[in-house]
């Protein structure tokens, strides 16, 4: 990589001073500028200058550590305060990008990207970014790593380069329910450091219900399928998981469907919405779907099987005194209503 390490050297300590500067005080919040790692126990972030030529010649230069104050500081080393201050502290390094307070980096990044050949340029695979972390300073390996995150992102925008951009590079935070000899815990944390827990459950929904694939899981008949899909098609919108055949084509593709699908409609669901109707009744694989719904009904002696009627037939099996939801009584959009709130434990009321 043509780079003189002088270039290096004087590039690392010019974008460490900006990043000094902006932390101490271009931020919406207190954070304290440390020399070296902290003395004590607790949480801190640290800068990296990244600059690369190609995926096999880069360069990774520290530039700077600062620590919170008050709780961001950590002292305990929670691990929930841990992500929890990531998440805060992303937002606020979000605001300030989106204000212009870090558009001192640019000018940097600038100068980084000219240390690079054309062709690297050029073909898009050479660039420079600065990178945040999170830590711990502890004793405890188990807990250091678990309490390392990589956050985020600083780069120029790639069509306009005098344009600074912030990348998220956090993972996806499950929230997991942890046995523990003070009591059990329940933690949000990314779902790559989930293996870490011992005896760990993944839960959802303010009740820390049991976390399932599907939130809800839809059986219907093909004749019915115009109607399901207007169904299936708003309660995605609405964020719900939901198993619906035509969203599920690569999955199946190869499987054994009497198998998998009684694993979906026992197992991998919270709900299970069954749309009853003449057509329902008639078919083999609607009445497999049935049983092995109704199999998991009885097995935890709950409600699971959340009937719709689309007329008035009745179904072997499904209970007269099982509540249900007409489809004449109701339009589409207040059935996903009804649907979104059972699914979040917000009842049935509509206000």
């Amino acid at each position: 990589m043509p780079i003189e390490g002088k270039e290096l050297r004087t590039l690392r300590d010019n974008v460490e001073s900006e990043l000094q500067r902006i932390t101490e005080t271009s931020l919406e919040e207190r954070f304290v500028w440390l020399a070296s790692c902290p003395p004590r126990p607790q949480q801190y972030w640290q800068y990296e200058l990244s600059i690369w030529e190609d995926d096999d010649n880069w360069h990774n230069l520290p530039c700077g550590i600062f620590t919170g104050v008050g709780r961001a500081n950590n002292p305990d080393l929670g691990i929930q305060t841990f992500f929890d201050s990531n998440d805060h502290l992303l937002d606020i390094i979000d605001n300030a990008v989106s204000t212009g307070s870090m558009n001192g980096l640019i000018p940097l990044l600038q100068r980084a990207e000219a240390l690079l050949s054309e062709q690297a340029l050029h073909l898009s695979i050479g660039g420079a970014a600065v990178n945040l972390y999170s830590y711990v300073y502890a004793d405890d390996e188990w807990l250091k790593n678990v309490c390392n995150e990589y956050i985020l992102i600083l780069h120029l925008d790639e069509n306009k380069r005098d344009v600074l951009k912030m990348g998220c590079q956090q993972s996806q935070r499950y929230r997991i329910k942890v046995p523990g000899s003070g009591g059990t815990m329940f933690l949000s944390v990314p779902f790559d450091k989930v293996q870490l827990f011992e005896g760990h459950e993944r839960v959802e929904g303010y009740q820390n219900q049991p976390y399932f694939e599907y939130q809800v899981a839809l059986s219907f008949a093909g004749e019915d399928r115009n109607y399901v899909a207007r169904v299936a098609n708003q309660l995605r919108q609405k964020s719900v998981r939901v198993f619906y055949d035509k969203y599920e084509a690569a999955s199946l593709w190869g499987k054994d469907l009497y198998t998998h699908l009684d694993e979906v409609y026992r197992k991998k669901a919270r709900y299970c919405v069954v749309f009853l109707s003449e057509n329902y009744r008639k078919k083999l694989w609607t009445n497999h779907e049935r049983e092995s719904a109704q199999a998991r009904a009885f097995q935890e002696n709950k409600e699971y099987l959340l009937p719709v009627r689309l007329d008035d037939t009745e179904i072997p099996g499904i209970k007269p005194t099982i509540g249900y939801i007409h489809k004449k009584d109701v339009t589409v959009g207040q059935l996903v209503d009804l649907i979104y709130r059972k699914v979040h434990g917000f009842g049935t009321q509509q206000g």
